[in-house]
């Protein structure tokens, strides 16, 4: 009784591993790293350099038995100083470059007798840089312009990264945007002079180094997966503290990178098709049909407008957003030409009819014989 519990409990634990780790797909990176470390002689916190920011992040395995290892990135930047140029302004009064020398004792000042009250000024630097604020520096006893947009230049248009709107600081937040040449425009209703313009404090931050740390056990040796093409579903134990300005941390050796003998495209439809190259990524379409050569294949189009991908539509050229078909044939209503409400609706009517017709037909024959003997 006792074995027969013990196997039961073996069995399900077995079962109940393959579960978890089944569901980890290490086949979408494509290189994988066999760090080296220093001998330990206790679970230590560890660190690598990675060479690049790693996309959809990493997967690190105790060699051993391959289970997936808690771990987190610290991206390390390097600054250095901006230096923006003013290029064009509405009509000012004073030096237009004195808004960008990183000089708060000059000042510059858009003319309200002139602009009418709606003014501009464009900003570039040598090379694109990226930046998520704007700050403005005032002049004394100057009220902030009433309202301000944003524009970045992406090749030869102008991007709207901030939509006008109503200015209640001298800082301006807005979704992190890399561009090389910018548009400020403001509304004012008083002398709008200013001291300086800047980004993000005239900093730009480079990634320098992307660290990856996780606990390494003496005696372990590790396996990092890099270079994923899409999401992986890893799990992972609790990953405790991995960073802290006392935590001690042993820099490992990366090493070079090999290519993942398991790597395959990912193919999240599973239509034989890698997602790289599919034109409908989420729903299965082998043949890649695609009629009006758009670059998006039928399965995954709306051909008749009525907010129902053709794969899933049951009238595909004609609109019939409520799929209405009331004798589940599989077409709708809208297209069904030849409705038979009755036989369409029960395949098996014409069916049975024939059969009863058939074994009327030979009691008949079978009748006729008798009497005739």
């Amino acid at each position: 009784m006792k074995f027969l519990k013990f196997l039961s409990a073996l069995i399900f634990l077995l079962i109940f591993s393959s579960g978890v780790y089944a569901q980890t797909n290490y086949s979408v990176f494509e290189k994988i790293y066999t760090p080296t470390i220093q001998e330990l002689i206790k679970a230590t916190v560890v660190s690598v350099s990675l060479p690049t920011q790693p996309t959809y992040g990493v997967l690190i395995l105790e060699s051993d038995n391959e289970i997936p290892i808690p771990w987190i990135a610290i991206n390390k930047y390097t600054e250095t100083k901006l230096e923006i140029k003013t290029t064009i302004t509405s009509a000012i009064i004073g030096d237009k470059n004195s808004l960008t020398d990183q000089n708060y004792d000059t000042t510059a000042e858009f003319n309200l007798d002139e602009d009418k009250g709606t003014a501009f000024i464009e900003l570039q630097a040598d090379n694109a840089f990226k930046a998520d604020t704007l700050y403005l520096s005032l002049d004394n006893n100057v009220a902030l312009p009433h309202t301000i947009a944003l524009k970045a230049q992406m090749g030869n248009n102008w991007k709207t990264i901030v939509a006008k709107k109503r200015l209640d600081s001298t800082s301006l937040s807005f979704p992190e945007t890399t561009a090389k040449k910018w548009r400020i425009e403001f509304e004012h209703a008083q002398p709008l002079r200013m001291r300086e313009i800047s980004f993000n404090n005239n900093k730009n931050e480079t990634l320098a180094e992307v660290e990856i740390r996780w606990l390494a056990l003496p005696n372990k040796t590790y396996t990092l997966y890099s270079d994923a093409r899409t999401y992986a579903n890893i799990q992972t134990s609790e990953p405790g503290t991995l960073q802290g300005t006392d935590l001690k941390v042993i820099k490992a050796q990366l090493g070079e990178s090999k290519t993942n003998p398991t790597f395959k495209e990912p193919d999240v439809d599973n239509d034989g098709v890698s997602d790289i190259k599919d034109n409908c990524v989420q729903i299965a379409n082998t043949d890649q049909k695609d009629i009006d050569d758009n670059g998006r294949g039928d399965a995954c189009e709306d051909f008749d407008g009525d907010n129902i991908v053709n794969s899933k539509d049951n009238c595909p050229d004609q609109p019939n957003s409520n799929q209405k078909d009331t004798d589940g044939d599989g077409i709708g209503d809208t297209c069904d030409n030849e409705e038979s409400r009755l036989t369409e609706k029960n395949p098996w009517l014409p069916w049975t009819a024939m059969g009863i017709a058939a074994f009327v037909v030979i009691a008949i024959v079978i009748k006729t014989a008798r009497n005739n003997s």
